[in-house]
């Protein structure tokens, strides 16, 4: 048998222009991101900036998600999805392969 995921989400793309231009005026980003910028980062749903020396990679966009299993890395164009199990992070590559656009609510 083959399945389709049931549930439709909320999703934002964490492009450098968005993170670097938007860091610190959150307020342009969709309100579940703007409440996980300022939620506590020891809890879960959390979105927190690191500092510059702890950067993984040249990818690494200095954001973390607290997710409830584990502390992810946002690299530059990660999608943060917001659903029925809270927030979580994809890579675009993934996001692309996985999902489609819905065209109206009721889908």
């Amino acid at each position: 048998m083959k399945y389709r995921k049931k549930e439709t989400f909320e999703a934002y793309q964490m492009t450098k222009e968005n993170v670097l231009n938007d860091r610190f005026d959150s307020r342009k980003w969709p309100e579940w991101i703007w409440e996980a910028w300022h939620t506590p980062k020891t809890e879960v749903g959390a979105l927190f900036p690191t500092s510059e020396d702890k950067l993984m990679c040249a990818d690494d966009s200095g954001l973390r998600l607290v997710q409830r299993t584990s502390t992810r890395i946002i690299c530059f164009n990660d999608w943060i999805l917001c659903g029925v199990y809270g927030l979580s992070v994809i890579s675009d590559i993934e996001f692309r392969t996985l999902y489609e656009p819905v065209e109206s609510e009721e889908e």
